[in-house]
């Protein structure tokens, strides 16, 4: 009777060969001990699986390169573990990252300030551009974000009658702000 090294050396050699009844043998004696390390690692059943599944790939498609004297075994916990710690470490980056992301987006109570009262210096601004018409067609174009044809359907004038009346309050907004800029 084979011990359990002997037995993986001889699966080993047998794979090596290229026999896949071999591969077979070894992934259904280790998938479920490999599973549950890579679970103790990760804490995650889906990710252990994929592993796993990684582990079995990396051990077929480099059999003939990586594991010639090494025991089939431990190859395959290295892999488990190499790649469990790489998937945390990942994680962590990505955590990191989006922390930072969502620090930096965060805006200071002065900046609500500022945006505050450039929203109202905007709106005053838009208030005085004297055709009503150029007015409604900016404020829909700008702030409900109405594409030129839709405004055009909406108010039953051409699309060149759109851009000429957004034209026309965005040179009064221009010139409003020459004289008094929105920001000091």
């Amino acid at each position: 009777m084979l011990n359990h090294l002997e037995e993986d050396a001889s699966l080993l050699n047998k794979m090596l060969k290229g026999e896949e009844s071999a591969f077979q043998e070894i992934y259904l004696k280790y998938r479920k001990p490999l599973f549950i390390y890579g679970l103790s690692i990760v804490k995650n059943e889906d990710i252990s699986i994929d592993l796993v599944h990684n582990a079995f790939v990396d051990l077929w498609q480099n059999r003939l390169h990586s594991i010639k004297d090494a025991k089939v075994k431990g190859y395959l916990y290295q892999i488990i573990k190499s790649r469990a710690l790489n998937y945390i470490r990942d994680q962590q980056l990505k955590a990191r990252n989006a922390s930072h992301y969502y620090i930096e987006q965060e805006e200071l109570p002065d900046d609500k300030l500022d945006r505050l009262q450039l929203k109202k210096e905007l709106q005053s601004a838009i208030s005085a551009i004297p055709s009503s018409a150029s007015r409604k067609i900016l404020e829909m174009r700008f702030f409900e974000e109405m594409s030129y044809k839709e405004i055009s359907l909406a108010q039953s004038i051409s699309v060149n009658t759109v851009g000429a009346h957004i034209n026309r309050a965005i040179k009064t907004l221009r010139y409003q702000f020459k004289k008094k800029p929105l920001i000091n």
